[in-house]
């Protein structure tokens, strides 16, 4: 699909998690195709950009602008919830939290999960229990991959891991 000069810059400078380029540029598409039309235009553009700050809240929209324009407040990456399973038995993917897209509550629920999980299997010696029972030779499918999601929208899916752990929003009336 064509995009118009204009509709390419403001693409450029949408205030969203890295991991949702992509996604919005196929919801970009979408609604242009939606509309019948053939090429993006800056309209298209600005109608994705505010479904994504519907969806993804005003502070985070806010957060992720102020980290394109080079101010503060920007979205907090969590470093530790990178996980790197490179010569690992056990992988633990997270959901965009890592990228300061959730709110505290939720961040904080996620690394405590996540925590509690990787001390337990070093405590355990997940790894070695892997090996030791594995009848046959040691490869991808012998990982214990588990995937950790802060809401029920499952970025990273859970459905298919060894272990899914699906977070869930419990309203509080106030």
């Amino acid at each position: 699909m064509e995009w118009s000069k204009e509709a390419i810059e403001r693409y450029k400078r949408m205030p969203i998690p890295p991991n949702f380029s992509l996604f919005a540029r196929k919801q970009t598409e979408k609604c242009t195709r939606k509309k019948g039309i053939h090429c993006v235009t800056l309209k298209e553009v600005q109608e994705t950009e505010e479904t994504y700050a519907d969806f993804f809240g005003s502070e985070k929209t806010q957060e992720m602008r102020n980290l394109l324009e080079g101010k503060e407040p920007v979205p907090k990456m969590v470093k530790e919830l990178f996980f790197d399973p490179s010569g690992m038995l056990y992988n633990i993917q997270v959901c965009p939290v890592k990228y300061g897209s959730q709110s505290k509550e939720v961040t904080e629920g996620i690394l405590s999960l996540y925590r509690g999980l990787k001390e337990i299997f070093e405590r355990e010696n997940l790894e070695q229990i892997i090996a030791d029972l594995s009848r046959i030779p040691l490869c991808h499918s012998s990982c214990f991959n588990v995937v950790i999601t802060g809401c029920s929208n499952c970025c990273e899916p859970p459905f298919f891991s060894d272990l899914g752990i699906i977070g869930q929003h419990i309203p509080e009336v106030t």
